[in-house]
């Protein structure tokens, strides 16, 4: 299972639950990758400087603004999710390349085509996004965190193995 510490951004009760907006923390957040300690994902996050992303989840707990929580994503989902968004795109290039090489087509017409079919894949999976949200993933809402915002389990497993 992939994990993923995330603040709670807002909260609202709901009749059977409540609702729990959650910014999930970046490597950039994490002070032990960015000082080199972690992952070392804190570097290329500062690189690229993407705007925080806020995830609406359903929980039957209520938690406060500001609490840490643990994200988990099992693993076959994200292999799925992968093989979506990476396979599909590299295919519908391949084939629309093959297709227009097999017609006969010059260099430049063989590379449109290949073109062609990425930009077709990648259409069709930002339709397919927007229309199915963030149901895509499975994401559960695990526990809450017991380190405080800016810690990372990479580097708690590194501390915590240092210490013995």
């Amino acid at each position: 299972m992939a994990q993923c510490p995330a603040v709670v951004v807002a909260s609202e009760a709901l009749d059977a639950g409540y609702r729990l907006w959650l910014r999930p923390e970046s490597p950039a957040d994490c002070r032990a990758c960015a000082e080199g300690r972690g992952c070392g994902g804190g570097l290329l996050a500062q690189a690229l400087r993407r705007q925080a992303e806020t995830l609406c989840i359903i929980s039957a707990q209520p938690y406060a603004q500001g609490q840490t929580v643990l994200l988990e994503v099992p693993d076959e989902a994200l292999l799925r999710g992968s093989l979506r968004f990476y396979l599909l795109p590299l295919l519908a290039l391949i084939l629309a390349a093959g297709l227009a090489q097999a017609l006969g087509l010059s260099d430049p017409w063989v590379i449109l085509a290949g073109l062609f079919g990425l930009a077709a894949a990648g259409l069709f999976l930002a339709l397919n996004s927007r229309r199915h949200g963030h149901n895509l993933l499975p994401i559960t809402l695990v526990s809450a965190g017991t380190g405080p915002v800016g810690t990372c389990p990479s580097a708690q497993n590194k501390s915590s193995m240092s210490s013995n």
